[in-house]
């Protein structure tokens, strides 16, 4: 699943945003798919453009490196966000197509846990 909106900022510059989930199930073959489509998409983009959302991946999935090769994650060794309650792994990310217009100021994993299975992520840009 992709959702993507385009969002115009103060001053008339406008980004991708997207949203997604990859598929849970236990076989990657289905997230693979999935981000290369994500990544096909990106690729033709001309807007900068991000991305967050449940990967389904650990950082060291083939599916991560695939998304690595046409984004910027906004954390390497990325803090855990599952399971909610003492979480073990990353598989939740943000992520940017590397350009001019954007920078990463922060990221921070959320110590929320009424909302959901996941810790929110948060990443604050600057915009050039």
């Amino acid at each position: 699943m992709l959702a993507v909106a385009i969002a115009t900022l103060p001053g008339g510059k406008k980004i991708r945003v997207a949203s997604t989930h990859l598929d849970a199930q236990k076989a990657p073959v289905n997230r693979l798919l999935q981000i290369k489509a994500i990544d096909s998409i990106a690729r033709s983009e001309s807007l900068p453009f991000i991305i967050a959302g449940d990967f389904n991946a650990e950082e060291s999935s083939e599916i991560i490196k695939t998304l690595d090769k046409g984004f910027t994650r906004t954390c390497s060794n990325c803090a855990p966000t599952i399971p909610v309650i003492n979480p073990k792994k990353a598989i939740d990310f943000i992520a940017y197509k590397p350009g001019k217009l954007l920078a990463v100021k922060s990221h921070q994993v959320i110590n929320e846990t009424y909302a959901s299975d996941h810790l929110p992520v948060i990443a604050v840009f600057s915009v050039q």
